[in-house]
């Protein structure tokens, strides 16, 4: 009788991802970079979900050991906090807004901004709003290169850029409405610190008036 041979399974034959995209959870804005990046860049990427792969994750160190570790593209601040941690050598992060104070910058770390270029930011609100002069922001601790970046903008475009900050989103409620009445308007920063989703609901209703 003939006898079959032994065959190598598609898992076997595969070569270990280059990428290895890490999310933070199974949150839509999560997945869908995730996906983004296997569209991009198929057969080459892996992904994982810090929430719902353990095992998987912690076999990841193992493989960064190796003499070509994969890169780390960590999605969202858990998923960054813990490849930086592991010692990802060739680490990529996004959406993480507070990445100062999270300890992300070093050495083969590179981040994704969180928001988009404060330059164009300030040239579009002009250009809609042309008699804008004082800008108003308030955020949480720290975050002192985007605070240099966003002074140097405003000034490129004669605006006044008065900052307030907080510790809480009690304490940015206050100084909203201690602002209001000496700007323009309100440049918005997605710092989950200070900015929770009743605040925000106060600020879109108007309820900022001194």
């Amino acid at each position: 009788t003939a006898c079959a041979l032994p065959t190598t399974s598609t898992e076997q034959r595969r070569a270990p991802a280059s990428i290895v995209v890490l999310l933070s959870d199974a949150t839509p804005a999560y997945t869908s970079v995730g996906s983004e990046i296997e569209r991009r860049r198929p057969g080459a990427v892996e992904t994982l979900n810090l929430a719902t792969d353990a095992e998987r994750t912690k076999a990841l160190r193992v493989r960064l050991a190796q003499p070509r570790p994969p890169t780390v593209i960590a999605v969202g601040l858990p998923a960054a906090q813990f490849a930086r941690r592991l010692g990802a050598g060739r680490l990529v992060f996004c959406q993480v807004f507070n990445y100062e104070d999270a300890g992300l910058a070093g050495h083969g770390v590179r981040g994704v901004s969180a928001t988009p270029p404060v330059r164009e930011q300030f040239r579009y609100w002009k250009l809609l709003s042309p008699s804008l002069r004082r800008v108003g922001v308030v955020s949480g601790p720290g975050l002192p290169a985007l605070l240099s970046e966003a002074r140097a903008a405003a000034r490129d475009q004669r605006l006044e850029l008065v900052h307030a900050p907080a510790r809480s989103d009690r304490e940015l409620l206050a100084a909203f409405k201690r602002l209001a009445p000496e700007v323009d308007g309100f440049w918005l920063l997605p710092d989950n610190r200070v900015l929770s989703r009743d605040q925000l609901l106060d600020l879109a209703r108007g309820r900022v008036s001194a």
